[in-house]
């Protein structure tokens, strides 16, 4: 695209370190007018923008497939949408900050429905439910929780299928981030937590333990070069006995 003042402006295309692409207008550098989005995970946005912030209408359609058509301001929607799911069924009204203000719930065919049918089962069985940050849940529940097998998908289009207790990622589990990382392994309490192997965009992998979160124990971490440390881990430090092959010298 164009440049003024050593700033995008005008028409053009930029390509972002997290994955993702935007194809609009520009000015002094930053998204404003009408654009689209899409980011690595296959979410798209099309709409208005301003200074960066996806503000006016437009039209969000997440990787799942589930969309939201309507007004939005400082990034979020407020004012008057329709959240769509993937079974037709959709909330119509008026947002803000995300969540519902006041929407009506209408299934494929355009007839109004309760909103225990909008969100299917949810005390105990199987069901969808969508929340007012975005996130969407369609698996098992039990005590109008997901507990057991299901498919998170956030609002950001990260995505998570696998285990869950009361509520939370717990057991095993994969994680596709929007960002381009991605998890396969044990969690608990919503955070990497048991053995399990982390992929980074960057061609980095970490296979080994986790706690809380941190690599954490055993494991072995390979650049994207193909050096090797394989050794002890303390809260995602090399700390302890190890060994690093390739170009590096063994360490202790």
């Amino acid at each position: 695209g164009d440049l003024k003042n050593d700033e995008y402006h005008g028409i053009g295309t930029a390509k972002y370190t997290d994955g993702a692409t935007y194809n609009g207008e520009f000015i002094k550098g930053k998204k404003n007018g009408t654009g689209t989005t899409i980011w690595a995970n296959g979410t798209k946005y099309t709409g208005e923008y301003k200074d960066d912030n996806k503000e006016g209408t437009g039209t969000m359609t997440w990787a799942d497939g589930e969309s939201y058509t309507g007004k939005w301001k400082n990034d979020e929607r407020n004012g008057e949408g329709t959240f769509t799911k993937l079974n037709g069924f959709y909330k119509k009204g008026k947002f803000k900050n995300n969540d519902e203000e006041k929407v009506k719930y209408y299934n494929e065919k355009g007839s109004e429905i309760s909103f225990d049918d909008y969100i299917g089962t949810t005390k105990k069985g199987s069901g969808t439910k969508s929340y007012s940050n975005g996130d969407n849940y369609t698996g098992n529940f039990e005590n109008s929780k997901p507990n057991g097998k299901g498919k998170y998908i956030l609002a950001d289009g990260s995505i998570y299928i696998g285990d869950f207790i009361d509520g939370e990622f717990s057991g095993k589990g994969k994680m596709n981030w929007a960002n381009g990382n991605s998890y396969d392994g044990e969690w608990m309490n919503d955070k990497l937590h048991g053995k399990g192997t982390k992929k980074f965009k960057n061609g980095v992998v970490y296979v080994g333990e986790y706690i809380n979160g941190d690599m954490h124990g055993k494991g072995t971490y390979i650049w994207a070069d193909g050096m090797m440390y394989e050794g002890d881990f303390v809260h995602d430090k090399f700390e302890g006995k190890g060994k690093k092959h390739g170009r590096m010298e063994e360490v202790m």
